[in-house]
């Protein structure tokens, strides 16, 4: 059986409906990603050596499969879940840049349009007197600053480097160690399945 097989047997084992079609709609990813910086960790498929983990959850019953990688996530040919699991990943890179001391610039190495437009419409800018209360403001603003191909001035980067720091890092270390807490049990799909 090949990893795409596996892949939806998992899932619809662990779905409401017997139906792929079905069954990869009734799934999204569970807010976060962990790094398995040794490359030794399984995928439900028994797809080996995955470096990024996900986490899915089934919206209909509440179970939940773990660890998947993004290969698989992108086998659901889900858009919800494959946006998800990139801006989480996106996220976490981010945080990891800062964890290290790294300069964190509003580039394509740390930012995507995609990725701001998912920051503002989850909350990441909030209201200020800076922004007239408006978080529209500064998802405006950031994006103008991405899409410039000159130079910003001081007090652009001013401001890029204070919604960055009190509004995008902050938001993203919540999301990323937000977890289901609704008492589903997580399914480890990977160490139990046989290779037959």
């Amino acid at each position: 059986m090949n990893s795409l097989e596996n892949l939806k047997r998992v899932v619809i084992e662990n779905s409401t409906t017997n139906d792929w079609t079905l069954a990869r709609n009734e799934w999204k990813v569970i807010p976060g990603v962990r790094e398995d910086p040794h490359v030794n960790t399984t995928c439900i498929c028994l797809h080996p050596n995955l470096r990024y983990i996900y986490t899915i959850q089934n919206v209909k019953n509440g179970n939940i499969l773990t660890p998947i990688g993004d290969i698989c996530i992108n086998h659901f040919n889900n858009n919800a879940m494959t946006n998800d699991a990139n801006n989480y990943l996106a996220l976490y890179r981010l945080c990891q840049a800062i964890a290290t001391d790294q300069r964190i610039e509003l580039t394509t190495k740390y930012f995507s349009r995609k990725l701001l437009q998912y920051l503002y419409d989850q909350g990441a800018f909030i209201p200020s007197s800076y922004n007239q209360y408006d978080p529209q403001n500064d998802y405006n603003f950031m994006i103008k600053m991405f899409n410039k191909h000159t130079p910003l001035s001081a007090a652009q980067q001013r401001k890029v480097n204070a919604l960055i720091i009190f509004n995008i890092i902050p938001f993203a270390s919540r999301i990323l160690t937000t977890q289901s807490n609704n008492g589903s049990p997580i399914i480890f799909i990977a160490n139990t399945l046989s290779l037959e």
